[in-house]
């Protein structure tokens, strides 16, 4: 029997509940790991995401736990540095609350003027379903909201850097491999570099503060060759880490 773990929730919420000023105590959170842990203590192994994730799992007794991840194939954009303008935010923004929701608001509100003073005219293209009812206050003339569309590609290719400004999340974030992937650097906070185990000023750049993500885009933005580290040491990460040679092995041992 394999548990097939998308992501381990609890932590999530325990950071959610922690963001809106609620007090967790430790009792509690580890009440609540355990809980969403104990359905799985039946299964002979359990597929996590990652290796944050895996560990608690093996700290909860099974130790036959397997980190497989996702496939991705390198696909970067044709323009380079020069040829790309704008921020770009990609996700389903369906539900007020969400860590996609709560994330793009917090951008809008705390780090986007703090960037527009050093680029007044820096536009910010977000991609996906924008249904989440407090969107409609979202009314910018530098911000674009597309909406869901049929392909992404021409987005990441035209588009300077990738924003991914999360503060609650499981799992592991496939849309930061995703931009890596299409040759698009990111920016994110520290929760996803440790989520992917990719390091700030290799594979991408982190900050958690209004003040510093803000400091950090507007580095990776205006520094070519910084632009050209990131992107690059991105693009091998993913073929490591997201090679299909990699996934179906780790998927054949499991039935050996």
């Amino acid at each position: 029997l394999i548990y097939d773990a998308e992501a381990v929730f609890a932590p999530r919420e325990i950071m959610k509940m922690e963001l809106l000023g609620q007090t967790v105590l430790e009792k509690d959170k580890q009440k609540l790991i355990a809980k969403e842990l104990q359905q799985t203590l039946i299964a002979d192994s359990v597929i996590a995401v990652s290796e944050s994730e895996a560990s608690l799992y093996r700290d909860a007794g099974i130790k036959d736990t397997v980190i497989l991840g996702h496939t991705l194939r390198v696909n970067p954009g044709s323009n380079g540095f020069d040829e790309r303008r704008g921020l770009l935010f990609v996700g389903a923004l369906r539900v007020d609350g969400s860590p996609n929701v709560h994330s793009l608001q917090w951008f809008v509100i705390n780090v986007l003027p703090l960037i527009e003073r050093q680029i007044p005219d820096i536009e910010l293209l977000v991609v996906g379903d924008s249904s989440a009812p407090s969107l409609a206050s979202i009314k910018r003339d530098n911000i674009k909201l597309t909406g869901r569309l049929d392909s992404i590609e021409a987005s990441y290719n035209e588009c300077r850097i990738f924003i991914a400004p999360t503060r609650f999340a499981a799992g592991i974030p496939h849309k930061v491999h995703e931009a890596a992937a299409h040759g698009i650097p990111s920016v994110t906070t520290s929760l996803l570099a440790e989520q992917l185990g990719w390091k700030d000023a290799d594979q991408l750049l982190v900050a958690d503060t209004a003040e510093l993500y803000a400091a950090q885009c507007v580095r990776l933005y205006q520094e070519s060759e910084l632009w050209n580290k990131i992107r690059a040491a991105g693009l091998a990460a993913v073929a490591q880490d997201c090679s299909d040679e990699k996934f179906q092995a780790t998927l054949k041992s499991l039935f050996e």
